[in-house]
C-alpha cells in the first residue's frame, strides 16, 4: 500500500507540480487551501503519513495548520516547503512543532524526494525519531558539555520552556539531560585519567566541571570509585577503559540510606 501524502501550497502551480512530483511513487492528497487542509488531516477516518505545508496557505496558515494537527496528533511529521523568507523565530516556531525538514524554493526534485523518502523511514521506524527539540539539545550538549551547558538558556534559544525541553528529552532518550550530561563528562574523564599529562584537578577542568569535590563525587557515583583509584587501575588500558565505562553506567544508581 502506497504512503498516503498531504500537500498544502500557497501557489497552485508549485502545488500541482509536487503532486506531479509525488504521484508515482505515493498517493497524494490536494486541498484547496489551509482549512481543507486541517480538515482532512484531523478526520478520524483519514490516514496520513506525511504533510508537506507552506507557511502561508488560503485561508490558513501553514503554521496554524500544524498548530491544529498537534492537538490531536503529536507524531504526524510535516515537510515545509515555502518560496518566502522568514524570519528565525518563524523557523523556531515552526521546529517548536515538530517538523522534519524545510525547503526553500526554488530546490532540486530530488532534494524533496529524499527528504520525504527520509521522514517516512523515521515513521516507520519510531525509536530512530526524536523530536527536533531534543535533537537540537543533543547537538548543544555533545558540542559543548566540556564546558558550562545551561539547559534554560537552550530552552530559551529554542523559545520553549526548560520544563518542556526535558520532557521531551527524556521521551526520546530515556534518560535526563543532566544525567546524560553527566555520562558524556565521566566518560571523557576516565579516557582522560589514563594520560598521566593531566592532574585530577586538570581532568575535572576539561570536562565542564569547576568543582573538584563535585567532580570526584559525580565520578565515583558512576564508576564505583575515586579518580585516583580508577588511574592506578585502568591505566593504559585503552579498550578496557571504554568497556569498563559501558558496563558501569549501563547499571542502575542506588543510593545509600543512612
Amino acid at each position: 500500500m502506497k504512503k498516503r501524502i498531504l500537500v498544502a501550497q500557497n501557489d497552485k502551480k508549485t502545488q500541482d507540480e509536487l503532486v506531479i512530483l509525488l504521484s508515482p511513487a505515493y498517493e497524494v492528497i490536494s486541498p484547496n487551501d489551509g482549512l481543507e487542509a486541517l480538515e482532512i488531516v484531523t478526520a478520524s477516518d483519514i490516514h496520513l503519513d506525511l504533510v508537506i505545508t507552506d507557511l502561508e496557505l488560503p485561508r490558513l496558515t501553514g503554521l496554524d495548520l500544524m498548530k491544529g494537527v498537534r492537538k490531536v496528533d503529536e507524531w504526524l511529521p510535516f515537510i515545509i516547503v515555502t518560496g518566502e523568507n522568514r524570519n528565525v523565530s518563524i523557523i523556531i516556531e515552526a521546529i517548536n512543532l515538530t517538523t522534519s525538514g524545510y525547503l526553500k524554493r526554488p530546490f532540486h526534485p530530488s532534494e524533496l524526494l529524499k527528504r520525504v523518502k527520509r521522514v517516512l523511514e523515521e515513521r516507520i521506524n519510531p525509536s530512530r525519531w526524536m523530536h527536533p527539540i531534543t535533537r537540537y539539545t543533543l547537538t548543544e550538549i555533545n558540542g559543548y558539555f566540556s564546558r558550562r551547558i545551561s539547559l534554560y538558556d537552550i530552552a530559551c534559544s529554542l523559545e520553549t520552556s526548560q520544563e518542556n525541553l526535558c520532557r521531551l528529552f527524556q521521551r526520546d532518550c530515556h534518560i535526563t539531560p543532566v544525567r546524560y550530561i553527566e555520562k558524556l563528562r565521566i566518560r571523557s574523564a576516565m579516557r582522560l585519567l589514563k594520560n598521566d599529562e593531566y592532574s585530577v584537578e586538570e581532568v575535572a577542568r576539561l570536562t565542564g566541571f569547576s568543582d573538584l569535590s563535585q567532580f570526584k563525587k559525580t565520578f565515583k557515583k558512576y564508576a564505583g570509585m575515586s579518580p585516583e583509584e580508577f588511574r592506578l587501575q585502568k591505566k593504559g588500558e585503552e579498550d578496557e577503559a571504554d568497556l569498563f565505562f559501558q558496563d558501569k553506567l549501563s547499571q542502575p544508581i542506588t543510593t545509600k540510606k543512612s
